[in-house]
């Protein structure tokens, strides 16, 4: 028994240090929500891309509504919004269906976190923070223009004294991070200049910014939003930036058009690529995206359902609605690349396009970006001569030369570039081992012409009297090992 318990000690300790180099943890039991080095979410140790539809205002939506949104076949969220005022008379039991749609959640405390409703907070953090599919917490929605009266700045060392939820929150789960989202208009010397994780503990920063039927905005704001986000923290922290999916004419007394899919996909990529190289850190741009406003779209015309809208004497699926599904499947699709790892060798020549390449095992994403309203030309460098580049969409074919793509885009527009390293093999000058874990599936034809010698091992002795190969006298057998001989050093792409 002390030898078990020596063991399981040793095995703690190794193991917790390598944690504590490589991810922040928020706790040390049941499911941990932690971040790598670059600000990627990592639920349980697994890495996750949160890709969320604000669902408040819509407590009552059926079932098929989550089955639809996380439909793997045609969207991909996977990430919901909770409200404290809706889940706090429900349990965790009576949203398994999130779970059954491989959904996650954010739970929102925006009126909880004041002195009078302490009682109610706790009985929150108690009820829903060992919930499967709680991801986080969000504290108060832009809490700068909320509580900036326009004369003063928001004291931030009154935060406490005024929230205290905040500390209770901080006390009662480690589990999960706390995330606030602010007003595009902090930073400016306005009441958000501050560290915002001083006195709220928060860990995940964010601003919401709705630039599509506004004069006081450009589509590009987004990208510069979500550099500044990333300084609300000390140190830096994980960027989730809300973006708009509705109009402004949707609200009432206002007016202004809703997003087209094109500029949400753009919005959604100028997010993603802004990464900042700060102190010989590369900081990355948004490693989370959510999409607001759903709620609010066609509440009038289409009796409160805000997926319907009217079509003649019928009823059609809302555009707004078609888009944002249509953009989170292709997040989803993309999803082993938004997890890759920063490669800072991609960079663009061109200052009007940003690119941002990200790595996984054996293929490469290029995220590139036209920030300009006119189209324009980019050279890419990073890529291998050895394999092929294609547009991850469209499977367009790119010309690598030295190293480099150049490809010409729309404005505002964005492509994914994608390399895929086939297996290879080195093969020196001379005689070559290859196991037929190598060449497991080739024909004795595909042997390059380089090497115009092979010989199975078991018959390695005949070496010097063998000249050649091919036809019914040589073929790869199941299971065999060979010898290949070459007349150059080469890569044998398999």
């Amino acid at each position: 028994m002390g030898k078990k318990i020596l063991i399981s000690l040793l095995v703690l300790l190794f193991f917790g240090f390598q944690i504590s180099l490589d991810t922040k943890v928020f706790a040390q039991n049941g499911n941990v929500v932690s971040f790598r080095a670059d600000r990627i979410a990592l639920i349980n140790g697994e890495p996750f891309f949160p890709i969320g539809l604000f669902t408040e205002q819509m407590p009552n939506l059926p079932e098929d509504f989550f089955a639809e949104i996380s439909d793997p076949e045609t969207a991909g969220f996977n990430l919901v919004r909770l409200v404290d005022t809706d889940v706090i008379s429900k349990t965790p039991e009576d949203y398994a269906f999130l779970s059954t749609h491989n959904l996650k959640a954010w739970l929102t405390i925006n009126s909880s976190l004041t002195v009078d409703k302490d009682t109610k907070l706790r009985t929150l953090i108690a009820n829903y923070k060992n919930a499967n599919f709680l991801l986080a917490w969000e504290g108060i929605d832009e809490p700068c223009y909320k509580y900036y009266n326009g004369n003063s700045l928001f004291d931030p060392n009154k935060v406490n004294q005024n929230f205290p939820g905040y500390q209770t929150l901080k006390n009662l789960d480690t589990n999960h991070p706390l995330w606030h989202n602010h007003w595009p208009k902090v930073g400016t010397g306005g009441p958000c200049a501050i560290p915002w994780n001083i006195n709220t503990n928060t860990n995940v920063s964010g601003v919401d910014v709705y630039p599509v039927g506004r004069s006081d905005y450009e589509l590009e704001d987004v990208g510069f939003f979500t550099e500044w986000s990333s300084e609300l923290l000390t140190p830096r922290g994980p960027v989730w930036m809300v973006l708009q999916g509705f109009g402004w004419g949707d609200i009432e007394g206002l007016s202004g058009r809703r997003p087209n899919y094109s500029e949400i996909r753009f919005m959604t990529y100028d997010a993603l690529v802004h990464k900042q190289e700060v102190s010989d850190q590369i900081i990355p741009g948004a490693t989370g995206i959510f999409y607001y406003g759903l709620a609010i779209v066609n509440k009038k015309e289409c009796g409160g359902n805000p997926v319907c809208e009217k079509n003649g004497d019928g009823m059609r699926e809302t555009q707004i609605f078609s888009d944002l599904k249509k953009i989170s499947h292709e997040l989803k699709q993309l999803e082993l690349g938004l997890l890759g790892h920063i490669n800072p060798e991609f960079i663009s020549n061109n200052s009007q396009v940003v690119v941002l390449a990200k790595e996984t095992n054996n293929e490469t994403f290029v995220f590139v970006v036209n920030e300009s309203p006119s189209s324009q030309n980019v050279t890419i460098p990073g890529f291998s001569d050895q394999y092929t580049v294609k547009e991850f969409f469209s499977n367009e074919e790119l010309l690598v030369i030295n190293r480099s793509a150049s490809l010409t885009l729309l404005p505002y527009s964005v492509k994914i570039l994608c390399q895929k390293a086939s297996p290879s093999l080195s093969l020196s000058l001379g005689w070559n081992e290859i196991t037929w874990a190598d060449i497991s599936g080739k024909k004795a034809s595909d042997i390059p012409p380089e090497c115009p010698i092979a010989v199975s091992k078991q018959n390695f002795w005949f070496k010097p009297y063998v000249r050649n190969f091919g036809g019914v006298n040589f073929g790869f057998e199941n299971g065999k090992s060979y010898y290949l001989k070459c007349n150059q050093e080469m890569i044998w792409g398999l």
